[in-house]
């Protein structure tokens, strides 16, 4: 296993961030099954897999995340070398930044060469060898996970929205947002007795209308099936969540112009 990890060193970040989103997705469905779900009376048959899922999520993520922030951190390190445009200064942070780039993989030592070359300046002895220069590019997921302008905030020029947290917040609700509706109209969130099963799904089309002050016989509906503002709010989520795709940022000084 650690000869396996070992070599696989390239991809330690993103293997680090799947963990931790599917600990993290374990154990809020673990918590949201017994807290919310009322999973211990309505889906008896499901306790087993779900303190499973529970379990697996907990440890996963008590041994991802504290790994994820480290290799974060050490990539914040690296891309502020890289952004530096003064020899003596990448020359003071050349340590730390070859510490970083080791730790990430060949790959993000293959874009500190690359920087070094524009300056001229000599790779230590950390540097494998068969480490050659070269720009290279994130994974999809991390680089949308870890975009600086999306189609988002460059469509709406709401500056916030290229914060990362900001960015990483609207996914994650947008995403859980989604999850939601398609629980609620394929097994229902809502129960019609104290002790009764959650079988209905809210009919979010009668509730707005109910609460704009509309006559609505009925606030649910039968499961499966979506009324048409779910199906509407649906869609603008999923258009949200497309929306936070990064912008190629080499074409945005052409579009300014």
């Amino acid at each position: 296993m650690i000869r396996w990890w070992e070599s696989q060193r390239d991809n330690h970040l993103n293997i680090l961030y799947s963990i931790t989103v599917l600990g993290l997705g374990g154990l809020l469905w673990g918590l949201s099954f017994f807290l919310f779900l009322d999973g211990v009376n309505e889906y008896a048959n499901l306790i087993g897999a779900t303190w499973a899922i529970f379990l697996i999520g907990a440890i996963a993520l008590s041994v991802a995340a504290p790994e994820l922030f480290r290799y974060r951190n050490q990539l914040m390190i690296l891309d502020e070398v890289l952004d530096l445009e003064s020899r003596a200064t990448i020359n003071k942070r050349r340590k730390e930044a070859e510490e970083a780039a080791t730790l990430l993989g060949a790959v993000h030592q293959g874009r500190l060469l690359a920087h070094y070359e524009k300056f001229n300046i000599r790779a230590g002895r950390a540097f494998a060898p068969t480490v050659h220069a070269h720009a290279s590019e994130d994974s999809i997921i991390s680089a949308w996970w870890n975009a600086n302008q999306s189609t988002l905030s460059t469509m709406t020029g709401v500056d916030a929205l290229s914060n990362p947290t900001v960015h990483r917040t609207v996914i994650v609700s947008a995403f859980t947002s989604i999850v939601l509706i398609i629980w609620n109209g394929l097994i229902g969130l809502v129960r019609m007795d104290v002790d009764g099963p959650r079988d209905r799904a809210l009919d979010l089309g009668a509730w707005l209308n109910h609460n704009l002050g509309g006559d609505a016989s009925s606030l649910t509906r039968e499961t499966p099936g979506f009324d048409m503002v779910s199906i509407l709010v649906l869609a603008f989520l999923l258009g949200i969540i497309y929306s936070t795709r990064p912008v190629d940022e080499t074409q945005m000084p052409s579009e300014e112009e």
